[in-house]
């Protein structure tokens, strides 16, 4: 009994994570949950198509071939039905769309007649969450998404830790000159704004010295504190 109450804590805890909302973790979990047991969901049609991604409440197909695209358009209503049944009402599609003239790997596509005029675009598996991916590209928008704010969140530690770094110190790959620009002043306005306002506590009148002045803390003398935090309150006195 004390088990079954865990593992329904546990269930519910997960369900919060992931579920009740449209959240890149919760949709790459629908793709993937719907994905496995897209053969019991479209039976024989599954063979050639397969769910490529979720936008809001629609849930997008791909197809090999406009045929199909055309037939699956005719029993969308049913095929929604049953997607809908399988999740259960933890989340639910309004509508689905279809999109045809792919060639998916798994795919047969000897057997079914293609538009060569057609350019055919070869979807893969990405090779960290699973989800369908352009085979041109190295992961799905999703995971490049994740990393870039991964990215931008390491970028705002270090700057925090160490306001006095440039460009040229940080060795994050997915951060360019233009974003650390976006980041430093971002981080160094809401300093500023702090000390203008007088609601900075000592710490922050510290960060905004240090962001103001790019120089280290042993840099710092008390004059040039000082001066600095009369620059940014517009003290008058410094216009004297």
């Amino acid at each position: 009994m004390e088990q079954s109450t865990k593992f329904e804590s546990f269930k519910d805890t997960f369900d919060k994570l992931i579920g009740g909302n449209n959240t890149i973790l919760h949709q790459q979990f629908l793709l993937y949950k719907i994905g496995k047991a897209w053969q019991d969901i479209a039976g024989k049609l599954a063979e050639h198509c397969l769910p490529l991604r979720i936008d809001k409440s629609r849930l997008i197909i791909a197809t090999d071939n406009a045929p199909l695209a055309n037939q699956l358009f005719m029993v969308k209503r049913d095929l929604l039905k049953k997607v809908n049944t399988f999740l259960e009402g933890k989340y639910v599609f309004l509508d689905m769309s279809f999109v045809s003239g792919v060639s998916l790997k798994k795919f047969t596509t000897d057997t079914i007649p293609q538009d060569e005029s057609q350019e055919k675009v070869e979807f893969i598996n990405c090779p960290q969450c699973g989800a369908l991916m352009d085979s041109r590209l190295t992961k799905c928008f999703n995971c490049l998404r994740e990393e870039k704010l991964n990215a931008e969140e390491q970028l705002q530690k270090e700057l925090i830790n160490a306001p006095w770094l440039t460009f040229e110190d940080i060795k994050i790959p997915q951060i360019d000159k233009l974003v650390f620009e976006r980041i430093y002043n971002s981080i160094a306005g809401l300093y500023f704004e702090r000390v203008r306002t007088g609601s900075a506590t000592e710490m922050d009148k510290l960060q905004a010295v240090l962001f103001y002045t790019k120089k280290k803390p042993a840099e710092i003398s008390q004059a040039l504190s000082e001066l600095t935090l009369a620059i940014l309150t517009n003290d008058e006195r410094i216009k004297e």
